[in-house]
């Protein structure tokens, strides 16, 4: 776990950095400045089996808990920004049940990258991968388990639009990892997210790039109305 403080005499608030699949803290390395001149706290987590974490595995479940541990402990954050796997995760984090005991509360939440349902991500990890089909078979299976729900349920877009919580969407175009299909569908699920999209970026590249961070930045500390 990293922390910053707010490079203004007051802070604004706390954002929680989620990285990506495979990525860690550090990966969020380029969202800490933008955020710490806008005037908030930082605090940005190795989610289990990355970086500093300890473990083997990462499942959203035990992802969600790491990230409910964390607001216990270093919280409250009022807002999170996330890239690509860590959508989801914070996501699940800010349903709560029936998959985790408690649910996190957030203002505002800004994903990169964030791919929709679990289904697709199993299906994309097992293509990338050369898993056979009885293997993805058994993961689908493992991972309803795990969540508690049918698979197809598992979503990113359900999630934020049962949390009712104002999101910002931040996808490319041309990211050949998770498609902007997914964000779109992540939109018409979460009628409190707004979907703003770049161009020749690609998946890795966004989370590095000056302006989607400032965009990001922008979106976390604009002051809440009735209608935003």
């Amino acid at each position: 776990t990293y922390n910053w403080t707010a490079a203004t005499d007051t802070a604004r608030g706390k954002v929680l950095l989620v990285h990506g699949w495979s990525g860690g803290a550090l990966s969020m390395m380029r969202c800490v400045e933008p955020l710490r001149k806008a005037g908030f706290d930082i605090t940005a987590i190795d989610l289990p089996a990355h970086g500093k974490s300890e473990g083997w595995q990462l499942t959203m479940p035990k992802a969600g808990r790491a990230i409910l541990t964390t607001a216990t402990q270093l919280g409250p954050f009022s807002a999170a920004l996330t890239h690509s796997y860590g959508g989801p995760c914070i996501a699940l984090s800010l349903e709560g049940r029936p998959t985790l005991d408690q649910k996190l509360t957030l203002d505002r939440v800004a994903t990169i990258a964030a791919p929709d349902t679990l289904k697709d991500i199993i299906i994309h990890f097992g293509r990338v991968y050369g898993l056979s089909a009885q293997l993805v078979r058994y993961l689908k299976r493992h991972s309803e388990e795990l969540a508690k729900r049918p698979l197809y349920q598992v979503s990113t877009g359900a999630f934020l639009g049962r949390a009712g919580i104002r999101a910002l969407i931040l996808h490319d175009r041309n990211d050949d990892y998770i498609k902007v299909s997914h964000a779109e569908r992540i939109v018409a699920k979460a009628p409190a997210a707004t979907l703003l999209v770049t161009h020749h970026l690609g998946h890795r590249n966004s989370i590095m790039t000056p302006d989607v961070i400032k965009s990001a930045a922008r979106f976390l500390t604009t002051t809440p109305t009735a209608n935003s």
